[in-house]
């Protein structure tokens, strides 16, 4: 019989056998379970929770984690199909005293989950942005297909940013997050923005461009959420009077260069209206795995 139930630790190796089988498309749910390396089960008395959905042999068919602050990351790979029954369980547990602020504002993951999520919640997005999900594999020295070395056209130095790096990085994050981040529900976010700057330069990877000789940087890339073997990528950014240049490219092949050097994977998604973007990865060898979206839901 096919349920939902909140997970607990029992679900471990189950839960960790259906994310790793789709470790692309659930690297942000995944990252937030890993600690040190580990999944653990949000405990049962949190505002946070796994739910799952359980089948023959207590095996997990599908899995949505909500937050504390209304951020959702679904898997259901069935669909609809998937997604029956999970209203019940859900709006149950909303009405526990703590769990109402979980009650979904973002909804993140491949589109056809997002949409069946939001129909068995009756849920109508009051914004949705569209993108596809993109994945390439690790690159190993002694295979055929060498790491990309693209070269921008304007000499640029390439490094990797740490925690000492948060005044001069920040105005660039901001600058990202006012054109990439920013919705007509969500506006822009100092604190936050600044918050998110510094956790990123505490526990990702994070590259930096300047120009040739010094100065403020102007462009970034960096990893967004690390999951079993491979890391999802995001926060793509270069100063508006220098795009076209293949700043991006020769930064992203830095940061696929320490992905790889690990032995990982990468994972990213990509606007789907973006078609600069879309060619400078597929040069760097990803290819479209599937439709993601992230849909956005009035505040209470």
């Amino acid at each position: 019989m096919r349920v939902w139930r909140r997970a607990g630790k029992g679900d471990l190796a189950a839960a960790e056998s259906f994310l790793r089988a789709r470790e692309a498309r659930a690297a942000g749910l995944i990252a937030r379970l890993l600690v040190a390396g580990q999944v653990r089960i949000p405990s049962v008395v949190g505002p946070s929770g796994l739910w799952i959905r359980t089948g023959r042999g207590n095996s997990v068919e599908a899995a949505v984690l909500g937050l504390a602050g209304g951020l959702w990351f679904v898997q259901l790979p069935g669909g609809t199909d998937d997604a029956a029954g999970l209203a019940a369980v859900l709006e149950e547990a909303f009405r526990r005293p703590g769990f109402a602020a979980s009650r979904p504002l973002s909804v993140i993951g491949p589109a056809s989950s997002v949409a069946a999520f939001e129909t068995a919640l009756g849920l109508s997005a009051a914004h949705v942005v569209d993108y596809f999900l993109m994945e390439r594999g690790p690159w190993h020295p002694s295979g055929t297909s060498p790491a990309p070395t693209p070269r921008a056209s304007c000499p640029i130095d390439v490094r990797r940013a740490g925690p000492g790096d948060l005044d001069a990085l920040l105005p660039l994050q901001s600058a990202y997050e006012k054109e990439e981040v920013v919705t007509p529900l969500r506006g822009f976010d100092v604190d936050g923005c600044k918050a998110t700057l510094a956790r990123s330069l505490s526990v990702e990877l994070l590259v930096v461009s300047r120009l040739a000789g010094g100065g403020a940087p102007v462009g970034k890339a960096g990893t967004n959420a690390r999951a079993f073997t491979l890391d999802q990528i995001g926060g793509v950014f270069v100063v508006p009077e220098l795009r076209g240049k293949g700043i991006a490219a020769e930064m992203m092949a830095r940061l696929l260069g320490l992905t790889a050097g690990q032995g990982r994977g990468a994972s990213l998604f990509v606007k789907r209206s973006n078609e600069p973007a879309l060619a400078l990865y597929r040069g760097l060898g990803f290819s479209i795995i599937d439709d993601f979206r992230a849909s956005y839901h009035l505040s209470r």
